[in-house]
């Protein structure tokens, strides 16, 4: 007669193939081993780690949690805060670190951080009032001449004895 225990070796020694034979895996082995195979299988279908919602085998959910999932965090490349990928392209659009473009299209770059300074302080392309008070309004870069040399509430050096009137 065989015992239970004799029977049970005898059973878990047969030789099968790995439940997931369908979606290709090639595992062949003891019954016994079945279970510690599928722990590692990497055709077993798990959840994303990440809590998107995808459910993919193993195999597939490594490369989507470090290179597809929208729940991934990344890295700005310009600030170096880190964002959920899917909220990156939002950050992107007002990260303070990146470089644009005047607003005025002087052609400088700048961090979006100090375009009101520029525009403010440098931009040659800002409209303004004149300072002598004629109530022309022109860019920077055009009053800079006119104040020097068109205004009519500029003053005039004298030929003669050099005062300005």
């Amino acid at each position: 007669a065989i015992s239970y225990l004799q029977m049970d070796t005898m059973v878990l020694s047969f030789k099968c193939s790995c439940p997931l034979i369908t979606r290709g895996c090639k595992w062949l082995g003891a019954l016994g081993g079945c279970q510690d195979h599928l722990d590692t299988c990497g055709y077993v279908l798990e959840a994303c780690k990440l809590r998107c919602g995808v459910v993919l085998q193993r195999d597939e959910l490594k490369v989507h949690e470090k290179e597809k999932c929208p729940q991934r965090i990344m890295k700005c490349k310009h600030c170096s805060r880190e964002f959920k990928s899917c909220e990156l392209a939002t950050h992107i659009e007002m990260c303070p670190k990146m470089e644009v473009s005047c607003n005025l299209k002087c052609g400088k770059r700048l961090c979006r951080e100090n375009m009101a300074q520029h525009l403010k302080q440098e931009c040659g392309l800002v409209v303004e009032t004149c300072r002598l008070r004629c109530g022309v309004k022109m860019t920077r870069n055009e009053l800079k001449i006119h104040v020097t040399e068109t205004c009519v509430q500029r003053l005039i050096p004298c030929k003669h004895c050099k005062k300005d009137f």
